[in-house]
């Protein structure tokens, strides 16, 4: 196990503090029935919940396994950002679409994951009519398509986002140090994305679609989750 941490912090009570959590952590787990071993499947469903909200607001996981890919988290990485961002970005047609029918409160937030937590994407947003909002999207995600002109202005885009995070030495140093563990060329990613092409894209936007599933919540307000 390895923990990185970056900031100004006082070391020693750092450690205390890791070590009080963990032994804390060690007694609840007694307590606990041990999982089952055989891989739990997510499969596509909608949950509803209620909260103190204005406006009902919704979250959708997507799960991928990069080991059953052929290709490495790079790759999938730059495919997924690519096709997130033509789709959910506020120049994007699709979310011009939502928003011209009032599908939509503001933006579509979504984030993207790959690491030894797991490999997912969450797509998230408010809106007056979530439960069509959220098939739509999830409709929309699994027909995606992109065009070469497309590709090429969101791969720039990326590129530009990317070099730009390079100021943030916080992230930064997370990051290369995490690569450095990992026995990994950290500056290999900005090679990766240069010479990632349009038909790699479309080849893992094709594998993604067959390969993923998702899980939607929405969170409605207290009012309105019984109706």
């Amino acid at each position: 196990m390895k923990l990185i941490v970056v900031g100004d912090l006082d070391f020693n009570q750092l450690v205390s503090e890791i070590e009080e959590d963990v032994m804390q952590i060690n007694d609840k787990s007694n307590m606990v029935s041990e999982e089952k071993s055989s891989k739990i499947e997510l499969k596509s469903q909608m949950s509803k919940i209620s909260g103190k909200v204005e406006s009902p607001k919704f979250s959708i996981g997507i799960k991928f396994d990069e080991q059953d890919f052929s290709v490495k988290r790079p790759q999938l990485y730059i495919a997924m950002q690519i096709i997130m961002e033509n789709l959910f970005g506020l120049s994007g047609q699709f979310y011009q679409n939502l928003q011209s029918k009032g599908l939509i409160n503001g933006e579509i937030d979504f984030d993207i994951n790959f690491n030894r937590q797991g490999d997912f994407a969450v797509i998230s947003g408010s809106s007056e009519n979530p439960e069509e909002t959220v098939h739509k999207i999830v409709k929309q995600f699994y027909q995606a398509s992109i065009s070469n002109v497309e590709f090429e202005k969101q791969k720039r885009k990326l590129f530009g986002q990317e070099i730009r995070q390079l100021d943030d030495f916080e992230s930064y140093g997370i990051e290369f140090i995490e690569s450095v563990f990992d026995h990994e060329d950290y500056y290999q990613y900005y090679t990766d994305i240069q010479d990632f092409s349009f038909d790699d894209c479309v080849s893992l936007i094709s594998e993604i679609k067959n390969k993923s599933v998702h899980q939607s919540v929405i969170l409605f307000s207290q009012n309105n989750v019984d109706k």
